[in-house]
């Protein structure tokens, strides 16, 4: 497996090998400045649908581009395809500073594919390794409660089960 994905951001490899240099990184800009920590988990919603509508070579397109808004999302971020259609970023801000909405959507042009992308975050400032994971973690979980909102019409979602 590559360490750079088709998206050219890296993959979750590429994450697992940086992630302590990355808590050293925050620990430093923490103790050198009080800055926090935002993870950011996202997810193509219905990403399946996409690629079962418009075909593999349009997913593929739209996970290229959804990683290209993600870098002008969070410019100065640390970006990573972390696994299928999510993405992890890692911004040495608080989120109201970044980006503090939990969706995002966008119109790939090229196939006309309405794409929506949930997006879950958590910050801090975690005192260890551990508490780094357990931040992300907690923005994996915020990302599910986005998920679930914007899946299920009882929750205020659209169902596209229901549109076909």
């Amino acid at each position: 497996m590559s360490d750079i994905s088709m998206t050219g951001i890296g993959t979750e490899n590429v994450w697992v090998s940086e992630s302590q240099i990355t808590f050293d990184s925050l620990s430093f800009a923490h103790k050198s400045d009080g800055r926090e920590m935002t993870v950011y988990m996202i997810d193509i919603n219905y990403f399946k649908e996409i690629n079962d509508q418009y075909g593999h070579v349009a997913g593929d397109e739209i996970l290229r581009e959804t990683s290209e808004r993600l870098k002008q999302m969070f410019p100065g971020g640390q970006h990573y395809r972390y696994g299928g259609d999510e993405f992890l970023v890692i911004v040495y801000q608080p989120a109201e500073d970044v980006y503090n909405a939990d969706t995002f959507e966008f119109t790939q042009e090229q196939y006309g594919a309405k794409v929506l992308l949930s997006i879950g975050n958590a910050q801090g400032s975690p005192a260890d390794y551990q508490g780094f994971f357990d931040l992300i973690s907690q923005a994996d979980k915020a990302l599910y409660v986005v998920k679930k909102r914007t899946h299920f019409p009882e929750f205020g979602g659209y169902d596209r089960r229901s549109a076909r």
